[in-house]
């Protein structure tokens, strides 16, 4: 009985952690082709392109630039950055806390 359950339990942990890196690799930091289609279908597609933008525009972009620790210098930098964000995508953005959640 203990070792299914740490068999399951190291199951269940590969398939999250594999996950959760396809999903990195393919939607936060996604190929200008797979954009594109994105792009054409929008219905399918508006939220891929709000999690790339999230994830590969403002996480990795606008903040963090100074380290891999510090978000924003300053409520200024982050004051900036939030007028630089697109409408739609503003209120999502902020809640995910830039990208970090």
């Amino acid at each position: 009985m203990l070792m299914k359950i740490i068999f399951g339990l190291s199951l269940g942990y590969f398939i999250a952690t594999w996950a959760e890196s396809f999903i990195h690799q393919h939607v936060g930091h996604a190929c200008p082709r797979l954009r594109r289609f994105w792009e054409r279908y929008p219905l399918i597609g508006t939220p891929f392109l709000a999690a790339f933008y999230d994830h590969h525009i403002v996480h990795h972009a606008l903040t963090f630039r100074k380290d891999f620790v510090t978000q924003f210098e300053s409520d200024i930098e982050r004051e900036m950055l939030d007028e630089k964000l697109p409408h739609a995508w503003k209120k999502t953005i902020i809640a995910d806390d830039y990208g970090v959640t």
